[in-house]
């Protein structure tokens, strides 16, 4: 054999893989239209029990045509789309005690199936199977909203929905917490692309707890009349208000149904009477009329005039209920503490948006501050129409600010900051609410503000804010003398007057709002001062502040308006009347009891009667019954 008949040699080449060997001949290949799917979370176990535990669960049942291991999944090759949806389904159940999260496979080249079975390769590729998955949901779901509709009544009736399908439970168990209650929204957007004249909506009988998942029936059924949540698990509030509360509550419910639920039952302990739950419930559905089949009391059902269709989105709320008492915007002792909280406010809020280091000498050696957030759910209310002067200036001045009101013909159009949305991680770490702090006393200890120079670096520390000093409708504003303070309550280098000499210190309380530039929001607060006057010497004195700020607290929540202290809001309440034919000296003294000990007139005019006219006898037989707990006036 010469030369030019020997076979040349191979290079050796490092990088090529070696050849995998011919596959031993094995079953038949498997139809076209088989598919994979991947499982996660089967640690618990291995590759053959996870198999045979797949088997045993999916119906119908599956036939695993091929299982394969890579890193921390296994892919399984099943017959058929219909199976491989049988197996997504089981997605989210428990195998030796962890959550198996399954979903179709991505398709690959090099896929194992591929090489090993040729006609598998051909297969349906695996994203029809995920559009199967979600059409077949659809469809379900659109069978669901048809059958379950009672055109007569305008009525859709969602109750035990477990009785006729599989859907809510499913959702409820597959995929991650975030989504758990994705089921529900589906259904309703389902049933108003389908069904926009639904009047009347039933969800009874279905395990609703908190009613975050179907938070947004008034957006999508604007015109519903009745609902019932009968029998489900509603037990506070607390998970009402994720309806009455919602962005876009129902706004025209007249009837509601929450026999079955155990918030009735919880309120009704708590209280021993209906009276509290039916106006807390009248309270945060303005147009109720009904509920639980019983017509509300004439004295509960908040009457307010029909909102025309067109009303706009920013419409005033519902009147409030009468209260006992006028509301009145502010309350000063006299003109001289109307005077001092009116220019000490406006000094300070002005100093604490523009110039906030000023603001170190206005505090005494000694003062406190604290901050407290209160995360209560916010009411339905809406931003200011038109904005104060000074939020427009503040939002025209942002980015987002140019830019929005450079297409607007009219800037204030353009202002539309967030109410309810608004983050406070730059007050939550330094919030004081101790009924929310898990951590040690310790942590408490250091969010309490002690000295101008920590006071300071507390407030500073604060996004910049925006207080509307220009309009006073938009806070309320409270002032009285403190007398009697200790001498130490009094700053200065100096020697501490004779206590006879101290003039009286101030407590101011004010409530109001602010807007907050950086992420375009408004934000409500409480705060409350107590103002000792700056003796010669101070820091406070030296700064030409005549006052020294001693305590300041700062509650600081979710955007409210101004219209709690509106006392055009409320109904002005029914003032008793003195009975007639009473001398005027009989008149005097029923005011004089009534101020005194709290009773109404008619109580007044009574005890006096009984005792003579002598009003220190009435006096003392009310205070006597009143520790014998036998008064009831």
């Amino acid at each position: 054999m010469g030369a030019a008949d020997t076979p040349p040699v191979k290079r050796f080449n490092p990088y090529r893989a070696p050849r995998a060997p011919a596959a031993a001949p094995g079953p038949a290949p498997p139809a076209a239209d088989s598919s994979d799917v991947t499982i996660r979370g089967y640690k618990g176990g291995t590759q053959e029990e996870l198999v045979h535990f797949i088997q045993a669960r999916a119906r119908p049942p599956v036939q695993v045509l091929d299982s394969r291991t890579y890193r921390d999944s296994v892919f399984l090759t099943l017959a058929g789309h219909s199976q491989a949806l049988a197996v997504l389904k089981l997605s989210g159940v428990q195998f030796k005690g962890r959550p198996l999260t399954i979903h179709p496979a991505r398709p690959s080249r090099s896929s194992t199936t591929a090489s090993k079975f040729p006609a598998a390769a051909k297969a349906t590729p695996v994203t029809s199977v995920a559009a199967a998955v979600k059409d077949s949901v659809v469809e379900q779901l659109r069978a669901l909203v048809k059958e379950r509709y009672r055109p007569e009544n305008k009525l859709l009736d969602l109750s035990d929905l477990d009785a006729t399908t599989h859907l809510r439970r499913e959702a409820m168990r597959s995929g991650p917490a975030s989504k758990k209650s994705n089921f529900w929204p589906a259904v309703l957007k389902m049933a108003r692309d389908q069904l926009p004249e639904i009047v009347s909506i039933s969800l009874a009988r279905n395990e609703l707890v908190a009613l975050d998942a179907v938070a947004l029936i008034g957006r999508f059924f604007p015109e519903l009349r009745n609902l019932s949540l009968a029998d489900n698990a509603v037990a506070t509030f607390r998970d009402l208000d994720y309806l009455a509360r919602s962005t876009e509550p129902p706004r025209k419910l007249r009837e509601l149904v929450l026999t079955g639920n155990p918030l009735r039952e919880n309120e009704r302990r708590r209280t021993s009477d209906d009276t509290l739950f039916v106006r807390a419930i009248a309270n945060r559905f303005p147009s109720l009329r009904l509920l639980d089949g019983v017509p509300l009391p004439d004295d509960v059902v908040t009457r307010s005039p029909a909102a025309p269709a067109s009303a706009p989105a920013t419409a005033p709320l519902a009147p409030f209920p009468t209260l006992p008492v006028p509301v009145r915007q502010s309350f000063f002792d006299g003109d001289a503490s109307m005077t001092l909280a009116n220019q000490f406010l406006a000094a300070y809020f002005e100093r604490y948006d523009t110039r906030r280091p000023e603001l170190a000498d206005w505090y005494d050696p000694g003062a406190i501050f604290t901050l407290f957030f209160n995360p209560a759910p916010p009411v339905n209310v809406t931003h200011p129409v038109p904005p104060p002067v000074a939020y427009l200036q503040a939002f025209q001045a942002t980015s987002l600010g140019r830019k929005l009101t450079a297409k607007a013909t009219d800037p204030a159009s353009a202002f539309h900051p967030r109410v309810h949305k608004a983050q406070w991680t730059d007050y939550l770490s330094r919030s004081r609410n101790l009924t929310r702090l898990r951590d040690t006393p310790e942590t408490a200890a250091r969010r309490l503000h002690v000295g101008p120079d920590a006071i300071l670096a507390a407030l500073v520390r604060f996004p910049a804010s925006i207080h509307p000093l220009e309009d006073g409708r938009r806070f309320s504003v409270y002032a009285w003398p403190l007398a009697n303070l200790p001498p130490s309550a009094y700053p200065g280098p100096g020697p501490t007057p004779a206590a006879a000499d101290l003039p009286p210190a101030v407590m101011i309380a004010v409530s109001g709002e602010f807007y907050q530039p950086s992420d375009h929001s408004l934000r409500s607060f409480d705060r409350t001062f107590i103002l000792a006057p700056a003796l010669p010497g101070s820091r406070a004195q030296a700064a030409g502040c005549p006052f020294s700020i001693r305590n300041d607290v700062l509650t600081l929540r979710h955007y409210a308006g101004s219209e709690g202290w509106d006392a055009t809001r409320y109904p002005a309440p029914a003032v008793a009347a003195i009975p007639g034919a009473l001398s005027p000296t009989q008149a005097q003294a029923v005011e004089q009891l009534h101020q005194r000990m709290g009773l109404t007139p008619a109580d007044a005019t009574q005890c006096l009667q009984q005792h003579a006219w002598d009003i220190e006898r009435a006096a003392a037989a009310v205070q006597q019954m009143r520790t014998a707990g036998t008064c009831h006036m």
